[in-house]
């Protein structure tokens, strides 16, 4: 109990000191629908930040569907599409947040929870993006987790990701991701910060907060 506390009080002190220096906030609510092997779900997402020193606002829906091919792996794909003002302004480098409609399609593995209570996770994805004027940017994304059970509701967790566009054949970008998951039989809510690096001529940092509630039924 005590080696828990500790975990939790440094992933505090990681966490939230990057509140202060986030530059888009997002809060996001979903259902979920289980049948058998396949899992439904239906999201909806705020975005509100600035960019290039002009300030956004959108609104995100996603529908999405997933099979577990085993206890191992599974096999998903998404849909979504973007409502934002007309005179929004978004960073040229910045990976998805100027196109209108998106499709990704996933390939995941969970491995099993270790005795120590860490669980590794792989999500591979291809992802296409459309932005407003019909312009086609497609990625290979790779992300990796590592989440802690420290306790039956609380899963505090870390993870990395790559993006690759395949229209410039390069490594366009990487995410950090910092959070907790707090499970409470049907519902689960994610706290998160990520902290994206992207690059155009010259590097670049983004810094995302944000809150996600999902309710769940079988």
């Amino acid at each position: 109990m005590k080696k828990r506390l500790i975990c939790g009080i440094i992933w505090s002190m990681l966490v939230c000191p990057h509140f202060v220096f986030s530059q888009e906030y997002r809060i996001e609510a979903g259902l979920g629908y289980n049948i058998q092997r396949v899992g439904l779900s239906a999201d909806l997402q705020g975005r509100s930040g600035y960019s290039d020193n002009q300030s956004y606002n959108s609104i995100l829906s996603q529908f999405g569907v997933e099979y577990e091919l085993s206890k191992r792996f599974d096999l998903a794909a998404s849909a979504r599409y973007t409502n934002s003002k007309e005179n929004d302004s978004f960073s040229e480098s910045s990976i998805d947040y100027d196109n209108k409609s998106r499709l990704t399609f996933d390939l995941g593995y969970n491995a099993k929870r270790y005795d120590n209570q860490i669980k590794f996770k792989n999500r591979l994805r291809y992802q296409v993006n459309i932005n407003e004027g019909g312009i086609q940017k497609s990625y290979f994304r790779e992300k990796v987790t590592f989440d802690y059970k420290l306790s039956d509701l609380l899963s505090p967790y870390a993870a990395i990701e790559v993006y690759y566009h395949l229209q410039k054949q390069e490594l366009s970008a990487y995410r950090i991701y910092l959070g907790s998951e707090i499970e409470m039989g049907k519902h689960k809510v994610d706290c998160f910060f990520i902290n994206e690096i992207s690059h155009k001529n010259s590097f670049e940092l983004f810094y995302i907060l944000g809150i996600a509630y999902k309710f769940k039924t079988d």
